[in-house]
């Protein structure tokens, strides 16, 4: 039997750095449900060109060296981007597929049928 990761490379279903790709689909209508601002005024927005790209496809190595170049990825990304998309993770892309899909239906639900999924008291707004 196959895993995933080999899967996704045999369907060539996994991205590169500097491939370009479509945008997953709003998970919100546009002008509703829309969470407070979050980011405080008066500090500046970093812009920059794209997602940072991670493959975690050493992230099991045994070579401690290939190991640790992924968690200095991982942990530039977050302080300069504060995201990044990961690659080669060994998750079905059939997977993913459905979560997006359920993820865009959730959203799309009226604000009271989500309601008893709403964060916990001292979260920052969004639903589990």
């Amino acid at each position: 039997l196959k895993n995933s990761r080999e899967r996704e490379r045999e369907n060539g279903s996994q991205l590169r750095a500097g491939q370009s790709t479509e945008a997953l689909p709003s998970f919100t209508k546009e002008g509703v449900d829309r969470p407070q601002r979050l980011h405080p005024q008066g500090i500046p927005i970093i812009s920059f060109d794209g997602i940072p790209i991670i493959s975690f496809d050493d992230i099991d190595s045994a070579d401690s060296a290939r190991r640790s170049a992924v968690f200095r990825n991982i942990v530039d990304a977050l302080e300069n981007s504060g995201i990044f998309q990961v690659i080669d993770h060994g998750v079905d892309p059939m997977l993913v597929s459905a979560m997006a899909h359920l993820s865009t239906r959730f959203f799309q639900l009226p604000v009271e049928e989500k309601l008893p999924f709403e964060m916990t008291a001292g979260k920052r707004g969004g639903y589990l």
